[in-house]
């Protein structure tokens, strides 16, 4: 019985430091990319708990902890879109930044995408067809 004891305090101590950590972080509508290395840091920490310990986390702590991490992965998406040029200004040299951008949207859970706004989306998906676009004059 010791064993699952010190299992379970584990568990619980776990759970109780996440949900402060999540606590601390501003609501989702307020968030901003100065807390992105908070946000990955709190997702690291959830991914590397085992599905007991996952268990000891509240359900609105989870919920809130989910919107913050969808909200932050629009957020550096955005971030990145407003970096490539719009496409009636792109170039071939910004191709790489565009395939980053949709590795970027691949790499995401369809929980997560629900997060992306269809503008950003649409945006991403003018800048693919520009980018062919010029590959196709380039050759």
């Amino acid at each position: 019985y010791q064993v699952a004891d010190t299992e379970y305090m584990e568990a619980v101590s776990l759970a109780e430091a996440f949900k402060a950590s999540v606590a601390k972080l501003p609501d989702a509508d307020k968030l901003t990319l100065a807390y992105q290395t908070d946000v990955e840091n709190l997702a690291t920490v959830y991914n590397g708990l085992t599905s007991y310990q996952q268990s000891y986390i509240d359900s609105d702590t989870l919920a809130t902890f989910v919107k913050l991490d969808g909200t932050m992965k629009s957020l550096v998406f955005d971030n990145a879109l407003s970096q490539i040029p719009s496409a009636d200004e792109l170039t071939l040299e910004n191709k790489e930044a565009v395939e980053a951008l949709r590795k970027n949207y691949d790499s995401l859970t369809t929980t997560e995408k629900t997060y992306i706004s269809k503008n950003s989306y649409d945006q991403l998906t003018a800048l693919e067809a520009k980018i062919a676009e010029l590959e196709k004059k380039a050759e």
